[in-house]
């Protein structure tokens, strides 16, 4: 009973190794995508104040 549960949580950690890099390259891509969309905003915002 409990080697059942021990092979199913290390069953469940390994698929989660398996995913992790998936994990961090998906949440990098998310913030460098924010990134440049505020730095777009910023940008626009003070080109709006300078020919304003």
């Amino acid at each position: 009973m409990l080697l059942r549960e021990a092979n199913r949580l290390r069953a469940g950690v390994s698929m989660f190794a398996d995913r992790l890099p998936c994990l961090i390259w998906g949440g990098l891509g998310l913030w460098i995508v924010a990134f440049w969309v505020l730095a777009g905003i910023g940008a626009a915002t003070v080109l709006g104040w300078v020919l304003g």
